[in-house]
This record gives structure tokens, C-alpha cells and sequence, in this order.
């Protein structure tokens, strides 16, 4: 129990210092392409996604529980003595490869920067505009286009 919090406490040390790059990232222009963002979690995945082509965008997934993945995979089949246990985690911690690790928390810290109340959400114009509840990109950038044109 307590390698597990040593193990929290270093993942959440490691999302404070991640946020800064990724609202730097968030900002970065990567490719003439427009791109959404999808904000989504282990139950609610992005679907349609070769809709991305069709409509000429492109589609950064991100799940919110990603760090509860890595840290389950941090955690898994870890020996009973907390010495040997936290040794074996900060390994694996160190063998992972940075944008794993990276990513893990970015659709967190890109959560809180635009104010996503919920997921699934798509996310267009740098969080100018949200669109909940739809995991189908192609139905998510409809719904987005009609309500552009509308305003």
C-alpha cells in the first residue's frame, strides 16, 4: 500500500511538471491541417476515426484514464517487501518510454485547460468549441460545422 503511494505521489510530481509542456504543446501548430482533440476514457474510445481524412482534420485521442492505466502497469505483480517494491516500479517508471509517460497526463491537463466538464468530448479551435457526448468523429465534426455555420 504505501509503494503504491510512493508511486502516486511520483506520478502526480511527474503530471504537475508535464503540464507546462503541454499547454506549450497545446498551442503548437504541428501541421496546416486543423485538429480536433478528442477527450475520452477507458469506456468511451473515439470511433469513426478514418472520418479524419474525409474531412481533411486531424484527431489527437486522448484518454483521461490513461495515468490509471500506467499505473496499474506500474503496479502489476509487484513483490510484497516495499524496499524491493518501490526498486522494481521506479525501474519501470525509468524504462518507459518519456512520451508514454507524456501522454498519460496530457489529456488531463488539456481537460482542465479548456474546462471540459465531461467525456467524451471532441474539441475543436483550441477549445473554442465543444462538442459532448458523441464518440463518432464523423457525427462530432457534423454537429461542430452545422453549429459554426449557424452563429
Amino acid at each position: 500500500m504505501m509503494t503504491c503511494m510512493k508511486i502516486r505521489t511520483g506520478l502526480s510530481v511527474l503530471c504537475l511538471v508535464l503540464l507546462g509542456c503541454v499547454l506549450a504543446v497545446a498551442g503548437e501548430t504541428e501541421s496546416e491541417m486543423p485538429t480536433v482533440v478528442f477527450i475520452g476514457t477507458n469506456q468511451y474510445q473515439a470511433t469513426n476515426t478514418e472520418a479524419a481524412q474525409t474531412f481533411g482534420v486531424r484527431l489527437k485521442p486522448f484518454n483521461l484514464d490513461a495515468h490509471r492505466n500506467l499505473e496499474q502497469k506500474l503496479s502489476e505483480g509487484l513483490p510484497t517487501d516495499l524496499v524491493e517494491a518501490e526498486r522494481i516500479a521506479n525501474e519501470r517508471l525509468m524504462a518507459l518510454p518519456g512520451l508514454e509517460v507524456q501522454t498519460a497526463f496530457q489529456g488531463i491537463a488539456l481537460a482542465l485547460q479548456w474546462d471540459i466538464r465531461k467525456a467524451p468530448a471532441y474539441v475543436f479551435d483550441n477549445g473554442g468549441s465543444v462538442i459532448y457526448g458523441v464518440t463518432d468523429l464523423s457525427v462530432a465534426i457534423k454537429r461542430w460545422q452545422y453549429h459554426r455555420m449557424r452563429r
